[in-house]
């Protein structure tokens, strides 16, 4: 099928809190091809979490939830399907490496056998010494040493590092369509970090399967990535291939934010820094979301949010003063 695997579109998805309502992702809109890496930067809260969440239907409807958009994958909406078919899709044609581990898995099922449900509910193998052989594989493959005695243990018995690498391991275990990565190599020392995104591009060599990245290591998104989209106060504020974002960022945020990026040949005790915070996102500027920390920022930035504009075929900014 031609076209992207992954089609978001104007995303909207708030919260409701006593203060208001907070418009976690207002608008937001991309695309994924088969085989393709979109990296999602932003500082935390920003949103980049709550777009992986929304789009595997996970934001949880008594805080709020999706209230506007399509989130289209290999063409079917996922906001129209029922329930039991969203959780169908879930570990199967779309899977998600979350952020925080120790709160994701099961704390009194051993990780092996979280493994092995995710194999046997989606048909990969029979329950049983085939699902609990395959497992072992996986950890072998994430690169936990001992796989056969790891496979029996629970999450508390593992390092913080060991169970990223057993969602990531349950992740890749049905070989997905979409794979979602949110901070897949936090905790991690720099040579697992390697073995990992190693494993995910043989993922994509075998199955063209798309990859949503979302992460603060600029290293990471400069190796790894095809495209990137810059993400602040639940907009997307650039979006460019990723060898055109890193020569020359559009947005004065992006520049803010490779400018923070230690360098060898300069003074590491002298980075610049963004002033100031992401805004509240339940008392917005009136403008431009980014203007009160910009330095490039006048009054017709302070009154009116920007419009997008297009750059090139496959550059876009939001910005009224984009950089040069």
């Amino acid at each position: 099928m031609t076209g992207p695997l992954l089609a978001v579109e104007d995303l909207r998805t708030e919260f409701r809190t006593r203060r208001g309502v907070a418009k976690a992702v207002d608008g937001v809109s991309f695309t994924i091809a088969r085989g393709e890496i979109l990296a999602l930067l932003g500082e935390s809260g920003c949103g980049k979490s709550v777009t992986a969440l929304s789009i595997m239907g996970l934001v949880p409807a008594a805080a709020g939830g999706v209230v506007g958009g399509r989130i289209l994958l290999d063409g079917r909406d996922l906001r129209g399907l029922p329930d039991a078919e969203l959780r169908r899709l879930r570990g199967g044609a779309m899977a998600m490496i979350f952020q925080e581990p120790l709160t994701s898995l099961n704390p009194v099922l051993t990780v092996g056998r979280q493994i092995a449900e995710t194999l046997v509910a989606h048909g990969k193998v029979a329950a049983g010494r085939e699902a609990r052989a395959r497992a072992i594989e996986l950890l072998r493959e994430v690169g936990i040493a001992e796989p056969e005695r790891r496979v029996d243990a629970y999450p508390h018995e593992l390092s913080g590092g060991m169970c990223q690498r057993v969602m990531i391991a349950m992740a890749i275990a049905c070989d997905p369509d979409l794979l979602i990565a949110d901070e897949p190599t936090t905790a991690l020392d720099v040579t697992i970090q390697k073995q990992i995104l190693h494993l995910v591009h043989e993922l994509l060599g075998r199955r063209g399967t798309a990859v949503l990245l979302i992460t603060h290591d600029m290293g990471v998104v400069a190796e790894n990535a095809d495209r990137v989209a810059v993400m602040y106060a639940g907009r997307i504020v650039e979006s460019a291939p990723a060898a055109e974002l890193f020569a020359a960022p559009a947005h004065p945020y992006t520049r803010g934010l490779l400018d923070s990026m230690p360098d060898i040949d300069h003074d590491a005790a002298r980075l610049p820094a963004i002033p100031g915070f992401v805004p509240d996102l339940l008392a917005m500027p009136p403008g431009c979301a980014f203007a009160p920390r910009c330095p490039r920022a006048d009054a017709h930035c302070r009154a009116r949010p920007p419009d997008e504009t297009r750059l090139s075929a496959a550059r876009v900014v939001r910005c009224w003063k984009p950089l040069p």
